[in-house]
């Protein structure tokens, strides 16, 4: 975009028009890589000078803008309007300080998290509890760890999204602790966050999460965090828990064991059974058709893996066939592995 341009829309952001103020501050974000030398300073300047203004999409559009820019020179105007009346504005405050890793910020957003007020407890406290992970300020993790023995389940829950992005000792012990919650979204929250910290110490707690917990969304959780931890242990469970899954489950658990290197054939076989197993329920249930498809590209990865790591033509595996009964967007070939056949009962 030409300089000439950019002029334009700093002019537009001088406007008496709040729309073609508040389309101008847009437009720059989307033009952000562009600005550069005086029209960035020009820019910054103008876009702070903005969160005084209406209306409140002109302010929302200006701090999401300043994070694009990563304007650290802001930090201090973004933290300012996280008690903006107007929920967008925050949340885009909030984004914009994660962006820039405003360590300075920690602290407010920290008092929103930790905050049980009924106007900050959902979607403030959340939008603040995601910076905070994001931010992975050292210094928060003690408040937090604490936060999750608070007596509002909102508070608990924000606090761990928060320490998902904290890992310091202590951190890891308290998000496991926080699997036995009796509210749902915490258990959540936690065992998504042990995810993020990637501890192999949590191997076994998300593993009895995914296998007894009560709550269909709890076990997706716990599916998506074991496929970040990469163990092959936790394969049989992944398996395990798809024959009896809803279709959210099924979808993690395929992405999990994606993620994940199989031991060798037998992981391949238990997977072509749980795909048959699946492929029974569509019948009664057209709704996992789409999880389905996602057990096929795990199970097509899987086969050209493990013909990688065997002698061509003695892998002991062959891709799965073209499966017509899944949506169009899956039913398709996979690429040639080569000379390799599956044993379990085609």
């Amino acid at each position: 975009m030409s300089n000439g341009k950019i002029e334009l829309l700093l002019e537009n952001l001088q406007s008496r028009n709040s729309s073609s103020r508040s389309s101008a501050a847009y437009l720059l974000g989307q033009r952000a890589s562009e600005i550069a030398g005086p029209q960035r300073d020009s820019a910054v300047s103008l876009l702070i000078g903005a969160f005084g203004d209406e209306p409140s999409m002109l302010r929302a559009n200006a701090a999401e803008t300043l994070g694009k820019l990563k304007a650290t020179s802001a930090i201090s105007a973004l933290t300012g309007i996280l008690d903006d009346a107007d929920e967008a504005v925050m949340k885009k405050a909030a984004e914009a300080l994660c962006i820039m890793k405003a360590r300075e910020a920690a602290p407010k957003l920290l008092e929103i998290v930790l905050s049980s007020k009924a106007v900050l407890k959902m979607h403030r406290g959340h939008a603040a509890a995601v910076a905070l992970r994001g931010i992975r300020e050292p210094s928060c993790a003690p408040n937090l760890v604490l936060a999750l023995r608070s007596q509002n389940a909102q508070v608990r829950a924000h606090a761990a999204i928060a320490l998902g992005g904290t890992n310091v000792p202590g951190v890891n012990e308290a998000l496991i602790s926080a699997l036995k919650d009796l509210d749902w979204m915490v258990r959540f929250n936690s065992a998504c966050s042990l995810g993020e910290l990637k501890n192999g110490k949590s191997l076994r707690p998300l593993i009895r999460t995914l296998n007894t917990d009560e709550d269909g969304i709890v076990k997706s959780g716990a599916a998506r965090s074991l496929g970040k931890l990469k163990k092959p242990s936790a394969v049989p469970h992944l398996l395990s828990c798809i024959r009896k899954g809803d279709e959210r489950l099924i979808r993690e658990a395929a992405q999990a064991l994606s993620e994940i290197r199989p031991r060798g054939i037998d992981d391949l076989r238990l997977l072509a059974n749980a795909i048959r197993e699946i492929k029974k329920r569509t019948i009664q249930e057209p709704v996992l058709r789409e999880g389905l498809g996602c057990l096929w590209e795990t199970y097509s990865k899987w086969a050209a893996r493990l013909s990688r790591m065997r002698s061509r033509g003695n892998s002991g595996i062959r891709p799965p066939p073209r499966f017509r009964s899944c949506p169009a967007k899956f039913a398709r070939k996979p690429p040639r592995q080569g000379k390799i056949k599956m044993e379990a009962g085609q």
